[in-house]
């Protein structure tokens, strides 16, 4: 099985968050985004010529949600709650954050360094900060729920995100963000994407 993925890929990041907490053993291809023919180079893998890409035999999967749920069903659902409702919750979560957060997306990119974040945010920053930290103060802690899931691989690089920035959330929000940092399987896998890009 391999992974296809990208330096500084924010997706391709959880995806590989996903596949330890499975367990699942992929040979990782990394792509240097930052190459002017990296599209070509993925397509090499996938017509899409984006990543994440999850190619296992003659099976292509792209975008992160598909591959999460492709490696949810092989890993006989280790990546999702135990409940109905709970997973219901769970993809919930992770397709909002997969489509949302445009604005804090493009003010606060993804970044290894530690950036000054204007005091004076607008109030539309301000409220999809507001709703991640709804998300985070749901947290049973130290994950979302009792076991480690793909909630958790999707919203620790939002929490890393937030951090670079020094938005640091409150109570049960800020517990759970911070928990995210310090998980030894997140920690590892940013060690080897700073490596990636040559940090």
């Amino acid at each position: 099985m391999e992974l296809i993925i990208g330096t500084e890929s924010t997706w391709s990041l959880r995806v590989l968050l996903c596949a330890k907490i499975a367990g699942i053993s992929c040979t990782e291809i990394v792509i240097d985004l930052e190459k002017l023919n990296h599209h070509d180079l993925i397509r090499k893998y996938s017509e899409s010529g984006l990543v994440p890409v999850l190619r296992d035999a003659e099976l292509v999967i792209n975008d992160s949600l598909a591959i999460m749920e492709y490696l949810n069903e092989i890993s006989h659902c280790l990546l999702l709650p135990r409940t109905k409702a709970e997973r219901a919750v769970a993809r919930s979560i992770c397709a909002e954050l997969h489509s949302g957060f445009h604005l804090l997306r493009s003010t606060c990119p993804f970044t290894f360094d530690k950036v000054q974040l204007h005091a004076d945010l607008s109030s539309k920053l301000e409220a999809e900060i507001n709703r991640i930290e709804s998300i985070f103060n749901r947290a049973n802690l130290p994950f979302m729920y009792d076991d480690v899931c793909a909630v958790d691989a999707f919203l620790s690089v939002m929490a890393f995100r937030l951090a670079q920035y020094g938005i640091y959330l409150s109570g049960r929000a800020g517990e759970y963000q911070s928990s995210l940092l310090s998980w030894s399987i997140f920690r590892s896998e940013m060690s080897k994407m700073r490596a990636w890009s040559g940090l």
